[in-house]
This record gives structure tokens, C-alpha cells and sequence, in this order.
């Protein structure tokens, strides 16, 4: 991602490395709010206010689960989350998304690159196996956020976190990158509304395509999200990217809303059978 960095008075946009651009005066006004507001109130933890904490080592914790969630639509049929969404992981989630907490950015990338070492990585060294390396070529795409909360965070929140989930897999010797694959035509609302399941489908159900700029054709795709609600974002997403020639290995997310899980949904097994006999345990 190109950075910014003192040339936004001088820039009417700022163009992203896969081609989508922001207004640069909504990226310079995100950054001086957020040092006024660090200059008057000193910051505590995003989870529970502890001072003089990005996120305290109890709330941290928190994020050490692993849960699953079904997406038969991927090679291994798996959501993998790394919280619930309650208590401080939610705080810490909003904070982060809705009021600008940008510092969280390191630090849920880190849990986000966790969750795919732990999960998605081991997937693909026996893809890669029995298959002679053929899903080496990786893209981490972040499901797309509405055009109203990327208007209002300046910013696609989720691109920091691709990018390094794409730079460990790179260490690991895959070649991954992160790319804005899809775009959202949704106006959608604030995080996580709890509308029911049939009015989320609805909201989304045909809004979501690729960026023209982007060719996704041959590659193996691993999709990215905050929250994982009723998973009809993600269950539209996959269907955009495969019906555009990817391969999606599975979805990786920071927590599920568990009010919304499955009944036949569980945390340490999946019902869902994979294409791939590789992958079929």
C-alpha cells in the first residue's frame, strides 16, 4: 500500500498499490483527529480501559480461541474466527472500527496472521502436496465493506490486516499478496446492526463484485473479515470470486457473533465435505 506520508496536502487522492484510490482529505482528516483526541485523552485498553494499554494481555486473550463456522462454497468448507463477539473482544472491535483505532491495527493483524498459521496454513502445505504446488500464487482479499463505512472511515479498515497475513505467508514461502478483489455496491449501515438473517441476505445479495482492476482467475484466495455475523457477506464474496475463476481455500475472520451461529454449526468440527480429497481429514 502506498503511504501517504506528508504528500496528502499536494494529493487529491491516494491510490492504493491494487488500484482503488481515497480522498485524501478523508485520510488527513481521520489522522489529525486521531491526534487530537490521543493529545486530550490519554488512551486505555480498547477492551477494558486499563491504561496505558493498545489492548491489555487479559483482553488479548480472549482472542486465543479458534472457532469454526461452515463455508462449504471453499476448498476446505471453513470459517476459521478467533474470538466470539462479546464483551471485551466486541469494545475492542468497534473501537477499532467505528471510532477510529488505528493503533489496534498491528495488534489485530497479528491475531489475524495467528488464526491463518494455526488454520489455513496447514491447509495449503497439503494442497501444495498432493496437487505438485500449484496453489502457491495466493491472493488475501478483504470482504468488502458498504460504500457509507468506507465514506466514513476513510479507509478500507481491513487492508493493513490482509497485508500482513499476506507478508507471513510470503516468509513461510508462499507467494501472497493482498488486493481489494471485491467492492461492495451496499450502502449499508453501522457494524454488526442486528438485523435478521434474511435482511442481511438481502442486503447484500447481488451488490458484491470484483474490482475491474483486479484478476483473480487461477488463484487460490483466501478471504478476510472482521465479523462474522450471518456469513451471507462471506457465503457472497466466495460465490463472486469463484464464479470469476478463483479458488477459495477458506475464510478467515477476528470473531463470529455466536447469536447467529447454526444450530448444526460446531467449534471443533465441520459437517461440510471439501473437493479436495487432499484436504479431507
Amino acid at each position: 500500500m502506498m503511504s501517504p506520508g506528508n504528500r496528502l496536502g499536494r494529493q487529491s487522492a491516494v491510490r492504493y498499490a491494487d488500484g482503488t484510490t481515497m480522498p485524501a482529505s478523508q485520510c488527513g482528516i481521520a489522522r489529525m483527529v486521531g491526534v487530537a483526541r490521543d493529545l486530550l485523552f490519554p488512551r486505555g485498553c480498547a477492551g477494558c480501559d486499563k491504561p496505558d494499554a493498545i489492548l491489555c494481555p487479559a483482553c488479548r486473550a480472549q482472542f486465543n480461541q479458534i472457532r469454526e463456522r461452515h463455508l462449504p462454497e471453499t476448498a476446505t468448507g471453513r470459517i476459521w474466527c478467533a474470538a466470539a463477539y462479546e464483551h471485551a473482544v466486541r469494545q475492542a472491535i468497534l473501537a477499532w472500527k467505528d471510532h477510529d483505532d488505528t493503533e489496534l491495527d498491528k495488534t489485530f493483524a497479528q491475531i489475524l496472521t495467528e488464526v491463518c498459521r494455526r488454520c489455513a496454513v496447514p491447509q495449503l502445505r497439503k494442497l501444495n502436496s498432493a496437487y505438485n504446488g500449484v496453489y502457491s500464487d495466493i491472493l488475501i482479499v478483504p470482504a468488502p465493506s458498504s460504500l457509507a463505512s468506507m465514506r466514513r472511515r476513510g479507509r478500507n479498515h481491513m487492508m493493513p490486516l490482509a497485508q500482513t497475513v499476506a507478508r507471513d505467508l510470503n516468509l513461510q514461502g508462499f507467494d501472497a499478496r493482498a488486493v481489494s478483489a471485491l467492492v461492495s455496491a451496499t450502502e449499508g449501515g453501522r457494524s454488526v446492526q442486528q438485523h435478521s438473517a434474511a435482511q442481511r441476505a438481502r442486503r447484500v445479495a447481488g451488490h458484491i463484485r470484483i474490482h475491474p482492476r483486479i484478476q483473480v482467475r487461477g488463484t487460490m484466495v483466501i478471504v478476510v473479515d472482521d465479523i462474522v455475523t450471518t456469513g451471507n457477506t462471506l457465503h457472497q464474496s466466495v460465490a463472486t470470486l469463484t464464479q470469476a475463476g478463483a479458488t477459495v481455500l477458506c475464510a478467515l475472520a477476528l470473531a463470529e457473533a455466536v447469536s447467529y451461529r447454526d444450530d448444526h454449526d460446531s467449534y471443533g468440527e465441520t459437517n461440510a465435505q471439501s473437493a479436495y480429497p487432499a484436504l479431507q481429514s
